[in-house]
């Protein structure tokens, strides 16, 4: 008995969504199914292209001429590039980068974590951005780096310069992890309707500076996530941010940076800066969380919340994650009452993690 082929008979449009979630070498293979799948792929708004699937780089050069020669989508909605090889060649990438453009691609992910060339100023230059991901290589962001319609960006294990965003007024997420930062002393991100910000490890050379100031201009962000692990303090100020935060995660103290301040004046100044920093730029917020670290500041200096009322009068969620060897059980109850004391349900609100660092 026959087997009935029932996905065939999806209609077209349903066929083409599936196409778009496979890596586009197997969507071509997909031809050969039946005459309703023959062609089909050449219409699917969407590419996913893998260099590391093919055996060679030849074979790999062969694959993006056909691609080029058949695909018929007159634009790419989305665009995936993916590349371990340290070896290839750079025109070969500036092409798969050029045609994207050409296509009018509004989301491009490029992920080549080997790759040692600078990748083609081609990726700056796309004007229907919505989206941009970049993931390992040298990105040489242009000056200014103009992107009108960017709303989403996710930068990873690349080098960026100060407010590079200053020219992408449609900026709503900024996602920042691993990155080297080019001027050591200051980071710098100015962007208007910026709602979402994620720094995590940003990365110093071997020489990092005492202190780096982290300067945030969004006034309608909502959602804050720092994660800086450094041996340099890390002196935060939110300019024009009119409080408007529901989520914040503090992670900007690294436990053996605060140890190797011997000076208690200095410490303590520090201490106090956090102080100002959690009044003034997040008292509204309804979910927070700290690290061992930042909290670490807090637990040597209770003096410093003794005799302040608690700023966070909206607060539905507060996470403290301890490091069970370096710090005490027990919270000191200056702190705790610093940070929960304006909630009537402090104890419903407050859970502690505890971690071994």
């Amino acid at each position: 008995m026959m087997k009935l082929d029932r996905l065939s008979n999806f209609p077209e449009e349903i066929l083409m969504h599936i196409l778009r979630f496979m890596e586009t070498k197997h969507a071509i293979q997909t031809s050969v199914l039946s005459k309703q799948w023959t062609n089909l792929w050449t219409k699917v708004p969407s590419l996913y292209i893998d260099a590391d699937s093919f055996h060679n780089v030849d074979a790999f050069v062969s694959f993006l001429h056909g691609l080029i020669v058949h695909y018929a989508a007159p634009e790419i909605f989305s665009c995936k590039f993916v590349c371990s090889e340290d070896d290839l060649e750079h025109g070969i990438f500036t092409a798969i980068v050029s045609y994207a453009n050409l296509k009018k691609v509004k989301c491009l992910s490029i992920h080549c974590p080997s790759l040692i060339s600078t990748a083609p100023p081609q990726i700056f230059s796309c004007r229907y951005l919505l989206t941009l991901s970049l993931t390992g290589c040298a990105y040489e962001f242009p000056d200014p780096f103009y992107c009108a319609l960017l709303r989403s960006i996710c930068l990873d294990g690349v080098f960026i310069d100060n407010d590079i965003f200053m020219y992408c007024p449609n900026l709503e997420r900024c996602f920042i992890m691993d990155c080297l930062v080019s001027d050591l002393s200051i980071i710098v991100i100015k962007a208007p309707k910026l709602v979402k910000l994620d720094i995590q490890c940003a990365r110093l050379d071997d020489n990092p500076p005492e202190e780096m100031v982290v300067h945030i201009e969004a006034p309608v962000i909502e959602s804050l996530c720092l994660h800086f692990d450094c041996d340099s303090y890390i002196d935060l100020s939110l300019d024009g941010c009119p409080n408007l935060l529901e989520y914040a995660w503090i992670d900007i103290y690294d436990d053996s940076m605060f140890e190797k301040i011997q000076d208690v004046i200095q410490r303590r100044k520090y201490a106090l800066k956090l102080v100002d920093f959690l009044k003034d730029n997040v008292s509204d917020v309804r979910s927070l969380t700290f690290s061992p670290g930042t909290l670490k500041v807090l637990y040597e200096f209770p003096e410093l919340v003794k005799n302040l009322p608690s700023p966070f009068h909206n607060l539905k969620s507060l996470q403290l994650y301890l490091d069970t060897k370096n710090q005490p059980a027990v919270i000191p109850p200056e702190v705790e009452t610093f940070l929960v004391g304006a909630s009537p349900n402090s104890s419903e609100i407050l859970e502690v993690f505890r971690v071994w660092q």
